[in-house]
């Protein structure tokens, strides 16, 4: 997971991220979260092996809220759209995607994670 476009998203433009190396096609969860330290009372990063996730990266962001996003060619483009007005600048937002895993490799629960990343919002 990499940002697009300039370092910061700006108030009444936005930014962009991009996802590679994701499965061919399908949809994805763009998990957005205002920290990497705890989702709800557990400390992040937080493994996912519980959870039948064997051998994904651990959660690494709050999912405070989620987007859907169509996977392509093992990747996808989005758009963030942030509203104008400097209210959020220094807002920071902690991204993560969470895709189903078309590997034939048999899981318990056949699901991949990405890396994570940081945004401030900036002016």
């Amino acid at each position: 997971l990499a940002t697009v476009g300039a370092d910061r998203p700006i108030p009444g433009t936005g930014g962009g991220v991009r996802g590679r190396n994701l499965p061919a096609a399908g949809t994805a969860f763009l998990a957005r979260g205002l920290s990497d330290q705890i989702q709800g009372n557990t400390p992040l990063p937080a493994p996912l092996s519980s959870f039948g996730l064997v051998g994904a990266c651990p959660l690494q962001v709050s999912i405070d809220a989620f987007g859907v996003v169509a996977l392509a060619n093992g990747g996808f483009d989005a758009a963030l759209p942030v509203p104008g007005g400097s209210a959020l600048v220094g807002l920071r937002v902690f991204l993560q995607v969470i895709a189903a895993d078309t590997t034939p490799i048999p899981l318990p629960l056949p699901v991949l994670t990405s890396n994570s990343i940081e945004l401030t919002i900036g002016v």
